[in-house]
């Protein structure tokens, strides 16, 4: 059985696109990256894009545990560098939601979830990156397709 959710919009001046980057892990004490969870983001594909990393967890130990990881071009391993303004700190002891500030990725860039190593479990449910954007109208006479990840 598949779902489906058929919407008109009219009058649509902006919208927001959630990427999952992450799925829920119970990660341990030690760091760990989750590359098999990889995103490509291509930020040509919206106008006036404002994009931010979020994630919901609980981490009591008060110091950025999550990150957003660039890694390239690269479609495996685990290299690469931390998106600046990334961090989360989660600083509780029961789950919480927490976005960044905006941060600005490399377009057509991979992009995964970089954990740093702590002193406490890392209790995950999920990171994404969270598009903001205006709307473009489609071009006179044609149609316009969105996706949604």
């Amino acid at each position: 059985m598949t779902a489906r959710l058929y919407v008109k919009l009219t009058n649509l001046s902006k919208a927001e696109i959630l990427y999952r980057v992450a799925r829920g892990e119970s990660i341990t004490t030690g760091g760990y990256d989750v590359p098999h969870q990889r995103i490509l983001l291509d930020t040509s594909l919206f106008s006036s894009p404002t994009i931010y990393f979020e994630g919901v967890s609980y981490c009591s130990d008060n110091v950025e545990r999550l990150f957003l990881r660039d890694h390239g071009e690269n479609d495996s391993g685990v290299n690469g560098s931390d998106v600046a303004g990334s961090g989360i700190n989660f600083n509780s002891a029961t789950k919480i939601r927490i976005r960044t500030n905006s941060i600005t990725p490399t377009s057509g860039n991979r992009f995964y979830t970089r954990k740093a190593a702590s002193t406490n479990v890392l209790e995950l449910t999920h990171t994404l990156i969270v598009v903001q954007a205006e709307y473009v109208a489609p071009p006179v006479g044609g149609k316009s397709f969105g996706y949604i990840f």
